[in-house]
């Protein structure tokens, strides 16, 4: 599929997602990314959405294979495809997954049983927005692009040169005039000026340019003084760096709210010994750690403290580092062991751990590894060693873990430690992972269930296997 790579001098990330459907790289066990005191701004978890479009049609029957009876004892359902290959979906796709055709390298939108909800018909095509109860498609088709949901409803009409979507909202461009519209199909602004790059929340817009840099403007199109926006679409918090050349007033960072009011605010000066940077963790819960630089900052050096909005009152117990998990808690990492909070600032959970070289961890898991040596051992949230043995690598997926054991083999666990694909029946070579002999193409979790995608490649077959 043809791609369109921006090059961009100025700015080393852009936070919106440009039209095309390129092939997810595959990543072993061993590329896992490890929990780290990084980022003045956290990162946060992207959301990959699905949708579908105008006409809905189900893979006719020569295009479907009965499941083998000894996969159907494995797995609760799935699919069967022939003639297709896998492009991208998953777990915030809920079960949705683009498809590129075999004979017409054109793309499509299938469900997790095997029903095209949107035709193989499109030059293009990538998971954009997301409501409670719809996901949605961003397509293209003989150069203009469109909108449609996975109910088969038009979003956005198919007649425009560009359209790019952020977290919350769309930057829709036609005939050099662009405008914002929301995940419900609504235009809620018509913009006055053009080249404008992505929306950042309701609040903001985002202009690049290799003349005057990266500029922010708030949704009147004036300019604000901003030299840094993002924002967190779980909290509804916008986090704002400023810089100064002032040396009373060089480095300001700002938690802004939906109503653009301030919630929290920190300012490091020149004649500060220590500087810091704050992060939104909820709407009550925030983070306040130690940067490693004294301004320009982008990185913690601890400690790293929780604070609590509504009480506005800082937890007095530092970490070296504070990450959100799973059902809106926070872990704190000490020395010497884990604190567990809530949303509202209560430590719900703690044990002490030592001679850790590190700790991984994932936003929608309660399941907490950690390294010891070249090994790693699995805990529960009160510190129970659920598996009670070691194990040579680990890789979440979403709520479950992928582990390889002692002998080389591997499997996947849920969050109670339950076995979920056996040891063994998964096997891995030179990073290419196979189950029951097909490559796999995709593991994600989608409602409580494990969704494994595979390729059967000699068969020209795509499978969908569900745990």
């Amino acid at each position: 599929m043809k791609k369109r790579i921006l090059v961009l001098i100025l700015a080393l990330t852009i936070p919106f997602s440009v039209m095309g459907c390129g092939k997810e790289e595959k990543v072993s066990m061993s590329d896992s990314v490890e929990a780290t005191d990084s980022g003045s701004v956290e990162k946060e978890q992207t959301e990959e959405v699905d949708n579908s479009l105008e006409s809905t049609e189900t893979v006719s029957d020569e295009n479907i294979e009965e499941m083998p009876e000894a996969e159907m004892e494995n797995n609760m359902a799935g699919f069967s495809i022939s003639g297709y290959t896998y492009e991208s979906g998953g777990a915030a796709a809920n079960g949705y997954y683009i498809v590129e055709s075999s004979k017409s390298s054109l793309y499509g939108l299938v469900d997790a049983e095997g029903n095209f909800v949107i035709p193989a018909e499109y030059d293009e095509m990538e998971f954009a927005g997301r409501t409670e109860d719809r996901i949605e498609v961003i397509v293209k088709m003989e150069g203009k692009y469109g909108v449609y949901d996975n109910k088969n409803q038009k979003v956005i009409p198919m007649e425009y040169d560009l359209i790019r979507t952020g977290k919350i909202n769309y930057l829709v461009t036609k005939d050099k005039t662009q405008s914002v519209w929301d995940f419900n199909g609504n235009c809620i602004k018509e913009l006055n000026d053009y080249g404008y790059d992505s929306v950042i929340g309701d609040l903001y817009l985002k202009k690049i340019s290799l003349s005057e840099g990266i500029r922010y403007f708030d949704m009147n199109e004036n300019i604000t003084d901003a030299d840094s926006i993002e924002y967190n679409s779980e909290t509804g918090i916008y986090n704002i760096l400023k810089y100064s050349e002032d040396p009373e007033q060089q480095e300001t960072y700002q938690l802004i709210d939906e109503n653009g009011e301030i919630v929290y605010e920190v300012t490091n000066r020149e004649s500060d010994e220590k500087a810091y940077i704050i992060s939104s963790l909820s709407k009550n819960m925030i983070k306040i750690a130690r940067s490693v630089f004294f301004y320009n900052s982008l990185y913690t050096d601890g400690p790293a403290y929780f604070y609590n909005l509504k009480e506005q009152k800082q937890i007095d117990t530092s970490y070296t580092s504070i990450y959100g998990i799973a059902n809106h808690e926070f872990l704190g990492k000490r020395e010497d062991g884990i604190d567990i909070y809530d949303e509202d600032g209560n430590k719900i959970h703690s044990f002490d751990l030592s001679d850790y070289e590190s700790i991984q961890y994932e936003y929608d898991s309660s399941l907490i590894v950690v390294q010891y040596g070249e090994t790693w051992r699995v805990y529960d949230e009160d510190g129970n060693d659920l598996m009670g043995e070691r194990f040579q690598d680990v890789r979440f997926i979403g709520e479950f873990l992928e582990l390889k054991n002692m002998d080389g083999e591997c499997g996947v666990i849920d969050e109670k430690g339950n076995v979920v694909i056996p040891f063994g029946d998964l096997y891995e070579v030179d990073y290419d992972e196979t189950y029951q002999g097909e490559e796999i193409k995709a593991m994600s979790a989608v409602a409580g269930k494990l969704y494994v995608v595979t390729e059967k490649t000699r068969d020209d077959l795509l499978n969908l296997h569900i745990f």
